[in-house]
């Protein structure tokens, strides 16, 4: 790309395509114009959650029917395949632990004298460690592709429970944290969606679908319909809806300690799944449950909106930023 606008400054770039960049055409007097291949385009807008017909929409009317000049991008299309008849797998993955933990890793302590010491953070070595650890998902999953997912800077959760993760306020976080999240947006794949933490991102895009992997350490992602890579253990698991309503159930009767609520009172991970195979994996057990430690189905409601990750794009206005609260099957 950068010969490109050696030769021609005015070219216009397509912005978030540079995946899909494979050079540049030129015809008798005029100067080059950027070429982008039409099916990896619709790849990047599925890989960024767009179904396949809507990924093809939003390529004829915002992208293709867009003219913005007469250096406006080619799109290729090749004869005869608009789109492989081989279906690719991608990883989707929970770029917050991703980077915090590389960026954590990156930290060194420098001692000057024998009472000052300085933290340093080497910016490449968190690059190095970023690819290394996709290069590991790629393998292990046998993805063709990945998806870097980051946490918006606040979600939904907090407007109906402004507590959460107050236990974490005030915890230090790595140095660097910022500038590599930027750096992985803007050439890793990143991407994040408003008011939504990058659970419920990877929960859309998975949930249901035999492409994709979700990818993450944390123990929420069992409440997911999906196949999960646990990168921190090495474990891929494939959840069923039903196993995944059972776990979400079990989670809202003993809460989520790191998250900072704390389900019904006395109920730990243990009991709760003793209680929802003693009398049913039901929202009635659940409530009976709340009811029986002197609290009501109101908290047990809040609970599970709390714990609950989203499965589905049509539970999320992304023009609004506006999410569809759960809601029981009673």
């Amino acid at each position: 790309m950068s010969e490109l606008l050696n030769i021609n400054p005015d070219a216009l770039i397509a912005d978030g395509l540079e995946k899909a960049f494979i050079g540049y055409v030129e015809r008798c007097g005029q100067l080059p114009t950027a070429c982008y291949d039409k099916d990896k385009v619709i790849e990047i807008f599925i890989n960024q959650g767009m179904s396949l017909e809507d990924a093809i929409e939003y390529f004829e009317f915002n992208v293709n029917g867009s003219y913005v000049g007469e250096y406006s991008p080619f799109y290729l299309t090749k004869e005869k395949t608009i789109m492989s008849s081989k279906k690719k797998r991608t990883a989707v993955i929970d770029a917050d632990m991703v980077v915090w933990r590389s960026s954590f890793a990156s930290e060194q302590e420098i001692k000057w004298d024998d009472d000052i010491w300085t933290l340093q953070s080497d910016m490449n070595e968190m690059k190095s460690i970023i690819d290394d650890t996709i290069d590991y998902i790629q393998t292990t999953t046998e993805a063709d592709d990945y998806v870097m997912v980051f946490s918006d800077k606040r979600n939904f959760r907090y407007d109906i429970f402004p507590e959460y993760k107050a236990n974490r306020k005030g915890k230090r976080k790595p140095l660097g944290l910022k500038a590599v999240m930027e750096w992985c947006c803007s050439k890793r794949n990143g991407i994040r969606k408003n008011n939504l933490e990058a659970d419920d991102v990877v929960g859309m895009m998975c949930c249901g679908r035999k492409d994709r992997v979700a990818v993450s350490g944390d123990k929420d992602f069992g409440t997911l319909n999906c196949e999960w890579f646990n990168f921190l253990k090495a474990e891929t698991s494939h959840t069923t809806l039903e196993e995944a309503n059972y776990n979400h159930l079990a989670q809202t009767l003993s809460g989520d300690s790191v998250d900072g609520f704390s389900g019904a009172s006395g109920i730990g991970p243990k009991t709760a799944l003793k209680l929802l195979d003693k009398h049913g994996a039901t929202w009635k057990t659940v409530v009976d449950a709340y009811e029986s430690k002197g609290q009501n189905e109101e908290e047990a409601l809040l609970n599970a909106r709390l714990s609950y990750i989203l499965r589905s794009p049509k539970e999320y206005n992304e023009k609004e930023g506006e999410v569809r609260l759960w809601k029981p099957e009673k």
